[in-house]
């Protein structure tokens, strides 16, 4: 049920000094007005109910968003959780991805990624996954910056924004491909994701091998049989020797379905 426009507007009017002391030049103000936005948007006893919150979201986020590329550390991780948090309330997040996604790719979806902070990094990568989870076929739209993100994040030096990048990759699929006028989309984009991924189905750690594996395993029914024969084919091989049996065993259940399966096909 959407909400009072009065509601929304009082709201909005009663943040905006908050608002403006997320961009201030005082860091020490950027701070706390994120501490001040939590708590009256989510942790206060008179915080707004559902339908008030989710329809005052999109006109808040763009000035949430900046926080992301702060020049201090605790203002970015103090965005990026807020955000996160703000989007799990909703009640219609896939309004939120307009100005979300694009964010989220001007942070973690280039190359070199700038963020210095592992956990910051991961967390904006799994909160690309909480929207792509959030908006199902309504992120269809979106499909170019979860490529780009997977593309950048994969190179990332930390493990765990491997294995991240890889789930969002799957969350998008999973989204998606229930719905065959999105099928395109995901062909359009999955060649770029899955040869981000095939480097790392070498990685020392077997459950960064593991989730690679999955992650070319969701896109493989996207790509064509170009792709198959020129990257996807030399770049599995290694598996089959793969010294972890469970990333073994997970190869082979992906192969015999991967021989069945005519790229391109629909």
């Amino acid at each position: 049920m959407a909400a009072n426009k009065a509601a929304v507007d009082h709201l909005l009017a009663s943040l905006q000094r908050d608002l403006n002391s997320c961009t201030d030049a005082d860091r020490s103000l950027r701070r706390r007005a994120f501490d001040s936005l939590r708590k009256r948007l989510l942790d206060a006893p008179d915080a707004p109910d559902e339908a008030t919150l989710t329809d005052a979201l999109p006109a808040l986020f763009p000035t949430l968003l900046r926080g992301f590329t702060d020049g201090v550390e605790k203002v970015r991780e103090k965005s990026a959780e807020l955000v996160n948090d703000l989007l799990a309330r909703s009640a219609d997040p896939a309004t939120l991805l307009p100005s979300l996604m694009p964010a989220l790719k001007a942070t973690v979806g280039v190359v070199p990624v700038e963020e210095p902070s592992e956990e910051i990094r991961l967390g904006l990568v799994n909160l690309a996954k909480a929207a792509i989870v959030a908006a199902a076929e309504r992120a269809e739209p979106f499909a170019e910056e979860v490529a780009a993100i997977v593309h950048a994040s994969m190179r990332d030096q930390f493990h765990e924004v491997k294995k991240a990048s890889c789930a969002l990759a799957e969350a998008l699929v999973a989204g998606l491909s229930p719905h065959p006028s999105a099928r395109v989309t995901l062909a359009r984009h999955a060649p770029k994701m899955i040869n981000a991924a095939l480097p790392d189905l070498a990685h020392r750690h077997s459950q960064v091998r593991h989730a690679c594996l999955a992650c070319v395993d969701a896109l493989f029914d996207f790509v064509s049989a170009e792709d198959v024969h020129d990257a996807l084919a030399p770049g599995v091989r290694q598996l089959c020797g793969d010294r972890t049996p469970a990333v073994r065993a997970a190869f082979h259940v992906a192969l015999a379905r991967w021989i069945s399966h005519v790229p391109g096909g629909g």
